[in-house]
């Protein structure tokens, strides 16, 4: 087989579809050293992505706008697959060229916000994706959901899809997510953030459909003594509509409490993890939630929404809260704050449900897929 896979959508601080293709194509290389794959990048996440492996060749396209960039892939993109005689293009990022018969396509779709939560997005991302969507699932061969939910959401979105074409394969999060003892080293790793000695923490994009604003109330609502012994952790680049955020922290004089970090590499992100005494996640809508499964790895608490795909993610390991009542993160907050035998019972059950999920079983079945894309007929389903 000759595989492409188009990362070029990919943005350059790596979030949850960045940490999804990364991680998917080391185990790639790891468990499949048989078939070719070409791998297109951007130049500015070349660095990211790149490995030395033999059967895996990595092609700079130019860092461009959006638009130029939607060109690219669909005028540009598929002569070149034709050129290089590809069998199969994975296409992780939603969208697909429309051109070109001589490959097979697989695309993954990592959850449906586009179309069920459009006030979550920019508008102009709202327009393309749901356009671009509706055509990738036309033309694909096979399907990739990311989760139960996300299927589900396909399957309510588009009911006239053929879901014969849809397989659902959980994602992970990368080995260096793991408990670490060291308290020293911790520290050193994480000084350049001056984190405090306790905290409860967060990770995530801020905007709107992850929930920080509730989060900030429910820390809010905190008795004072909690609030003085645990500051609250903010990781994550700035989104949309995050201005609220900064405001409330203003306004309810919250400043010396809640510490901002901004986006924080990969390879730190462990020991800021591991320096928490609680992880809290209550997003509205996720199509997998990768920060929830990091927490779980490196054994910490967990509390997050009880909806979409986190009970899936989080099984019993976690406490489950409606997001859209601060009053009840803040209650769950107090339960395990308050209860160290609960801390430990905690822990232990986050580390046995973060097992049932890994990288090797996520590649694997990917390679299925695509045999199973290959070996499709070449009339494609769904509308």
């Amino acid at each position: 087989m000759k595989i492409a896979i188009d990362l070029t959508a990919i943005p350059s601080e790596l979030t949850g579809v960045g940490f999804y293709v990364k991680n998917l194509i080391m185990a790639l290389s790891e468990l499949n050293q048989k078939d070719r794959f070409l791998v297109f990048v951007s130049q500015k996440n070349h660095a990211s992505f790149y490995f030395d492996r033999d059967n895996f060749e990595f092609v700079n396209v130019p860092d461009m706008p959006a638009v130029l960039r939607l060109i690219w892939e669909q005028i540009v993109l598929p002569v070149e697959l034709m050129r290089q005689k590809i069998d199969l293009l994975h296409s992780p990022h939603y969208s697909t060229p429309i051109l070109g018969e001589s490959y097979k396509r697989v695309v993954t779709f990592c959850d449906m916000t586009f179309l069920l939560f459009p006030q979550y997005h920019q508008q102009y991302k709202t327009f393309y994706f749901k356009k671009m969507i509706r055509a990738a699932l036309k033309k694909a061969d096979r399907i990739i959901s990311i989760s139960n939910s996300t299927t589900r959401d396909i399957i309510r979105c588009f009911p006239q899809v053929d879901k014969q074409k849809i397989s659902t394969i959980h994602l992970s999060a990368a080995n260096i997510f793991q408990p670490y003892d060291d308290r020293a080293e911790i520290e050193r790793q994480t000084r350049a953030y001056a984190l405090p000695d306790k905290y409860l923490l967060y990770v995530g994009t801020l905007e709107p459909r992850k929930n920080i604003f509730g989060l900030l109330q429910a820390y809010n609502a905190l008795e004072k003594a909690l609030r003085e012994a645990y500051k609250l952790v903010i990781v994550g680049k700035k989104g949309w509509h995050y201005e609220e955020i900064f405001k409330y922290v203003e306004a309810n004089g919250l400043k010396d409490q809640v510490i901002f970090t901004g986006y924080i590499a990969e390879d730190i992100l462990p020991y800021v993890y591991n320096g928490a005494s609680l992880f809290i996640y209550p997003s509205f809508y996720e199509g997998f939630g990768i920060p929830v499964l990091e927490a779980l790895k490196c054994g910490l608490p967990v509390i997050t929404s009880n909806i979409s795909s986190m009970p899936e993610i989080a099984g019993k390991a976690a406490i489950l809260i409606d997001p859209k009542k601060p009053e009840e993160i803040a209650i769950a907050i107090g339960q395990v704050l308050n209860n160290s035998q609960y801390v430990s019972v905690m822990r232990q059950h986050s580390l046995a449900q973060a097992q049932k999920f890994s990288w090797r079983k996520c590649a694997a079945e990917t390679v299925a897929v695509y045999k199973e894309a290959l070996a499709s007929q070449t009339n494609k389903g769904g509308k």
